[in-house]
């Protein structure tokens, strides 16, 4: 099954469809494909299948056409937990099709809150067990976005190497590779 409605910061709504689309038709797993955002969801979508959560839970207001706050705050308090919540989560794999995110090679993940707030959450068991690094997919993509991309995975390398953290114990190795 293909969920092919994630947007470049997904939301929660995001993170919904790709479960639904998952108990629906019996998936595996779940594979994101394009740049973060769609990586990021197809984590957000396993962190919410592994809490087995109902989908009235997760219902649209449609007066506002946003999810319940307070169930984005139950799902969000969750996904970081370490009571055992994630036990159950799915297998992830990640296609990414630009060089910038990193997601495929990290536990955590960025979805945006029904007030577009980007949150922040990650497990070990979010980690890709898979990622298929295709360089054509990225041969075709506009100079800017090449660009942009590149300082990005660039920045984020910085990152990892300059701030001080307990987070990520080979980060070191990693960003000097």
């Amino acid at each position: 099954s293909i969920y092919d409605k994630c947007v470049p910061n997904p939301g929660v709504e995001d993170i919904v469809g790709i479960a639904q689309a998952f108990f629906e038709n019996d998936c595996d797993g779940a594979v994101g494909f394009g740049g973060g955002g769609p990586l990021d969801a197809a984590k957000g979508g396993a962190a919410l299948i592994a809490q087995q959560r109902t989908f009235s839970d997760f219902d649209i207001q449609r007066d506002s056409g946003k999810f319940v706050a307070e169930t984005c705050r139950k799902f969000f308090s969750h996904a970081n937990d370490t009571k055992g919540y994630l036990e159950a989560v799915p297998t992830v794999a990640a296609i990414p099709t630009t060089a910038g995110t990193g997601s495929d090679g990290g536990k955590s993940a960025v979805i945006c809150d029904p007030d577009g707030v980007k949150v922040v959450f990650g497990h070990p068991k979010l980690m890709p067990a898979v990622a298929a690094l295709v360089p054509q997919f990225t041969e075709k993509m506009p100079a800017r976005l090449t660009a942009a991309t590149g300082i990005d995975a660039m920045f984020h390398s910085l990152e990892a190497y300059l701030v001080p953290t307990d987070i990520m114990v080979n980060r070191d190795g990693m960003s000097l590779q």
